[in-house]
């Protein structure tokens, strides 16, 4: 039901979201529209080559190159398809979001590299550090939100095949192994953080323990200057 209204809209199918040079406040190219493919560069793409499969053989994803058959009868290729798309739009979501930790940490790294050669506003350095922290949380919020990375969406549940076949596109693409390892640097690079963050705090305690004994100091030496006076 939900192909059959898919194929029967009378909209332009889209292609995928891509940045284009002298874009407005909407992302969008003066004179673009959404999906055109001149002068423009997706945010991210997944291929595999798809083939008809031979007559009585499954639908199926090679394990080894990662070619697609799938059946030529419509009825079942259409939901062959919906688990491979599927499979393909959970890759593409996770290379573009790769591609944002691998930014983020990277630009973190050099500003934490600047910030540790010496810094007297320890308050900024403390924002500092919670804005990165903050950006980090977010991006593995993102990155776990999803369930389609744990269990077949639900889309897929009455038909097995497609499922299958969305649980091999899933795999070809190692998407579960890099989502762990994603979480491995981004836990490592929060654990980095909170250590940064304590030894600024530590800074900061130090400073006004310095700054306390000299006041005392000169407290001291009006004291001792007023009783000599006396």
């Amino acid at each position: 039901r939900l192909l059959g209204l898919a194929s029967g809209s009378p909209m332009r199918r889209r292609g995928p979201t891509s940045f284009h040079a002298g874009a407005g406040p909407a992302g969008l190219a003066n004179n673009a529209t959404p999906g055109s493919s001149a002068d423009a560069t997706p945010l991210a793409e997944e291929r595999l080559d798809v083939f008809d499969a031979d007559p009585g053989a499954p639908s199926a994803v090679d394990p080894h190159d990662g070619v697609v058959r799938l059946v030529a009868e419509p009825v079942a290729r259409a939901s062959h398809q919906l688990g491979v798309s599927l499979g393909l739009a959970e890759a593409t979501r996770l290379d573009a979001l790769e591609a944002r930790i691998e930014a983020k940490l990277e630009e973190n790294w050099r500003e934490m590299t600047r910030e540790a050669k010496g810094s007297l506003n320890l308050s900024a350095v403390s924002r500092r550090i919670f804005v990165m922290e903050t950006g980090l949380h977010d991006l593995r919020y993102e990155l776990n939100s999803e369930a389609g990375l744990v269990d077949a969406p639900d889309l897929l549940w009455e038909h097995a095949l497609a499922e299958r076949l969305y649980e091999k596109v899933v795999a070809h693409f190692d998407t579960r192994r890099r989502t762990a390892l994603l979480n491995e640097r981004l836990s490592y690079s929060l654990d980095y953080l909170k250590t940064l963050s304590e030894h600024v705090r530590h800074e900061y305690s130090s400073r006004l323990e310095k700054i306390i004994i000299v006041i005392i100091f000169f407290e001291l030496c009006l004291g001792m200057v007023s009783h000599a006076d006396r």
